[in-house]
């Protein structure tokens, strides 16, 4: 597997996260990526969506507010290299 990558995704690109985790709906992560404070990174390999988190940046401090890595790719040490990519 080559070494996935973390990237900073915009509103339209939303809808693969929507399709494998139940944790938001596309109006509450609309709504939360509406706030200027708020960031959602995704770890991708090719074109694969491994993951996501959502961030939030207060004052000089950024918050993790979710984290998931999705169903097929856990237990990979991807948990891991995320984290590790956004420290």
């Amino acid at each position: 597997m080559p070494k996935p990558r973390l990237i900073e995704l915009k509103q339209s690109e939303i809808g693969d996260i929507l399709l494998f985790s139940d944790r938001y709906g596309g109006n509450e992560l609309n709504n939360l990526l509406q706030k200027d404070f708020v960031k959602l990174y995704a770890l991708k390999c090719e074109d694969w969506l491994l993951g996501y988190a959502v961030v939030w940046f207060v004052e000089k401090e950024a918050q993790l507010h979710w984290f998931e890595i999705f169903e097929p790719f856990r237990g990979r040490g991807l948990g891991y290299t995320f984290m590790g990519e956004l420290l």
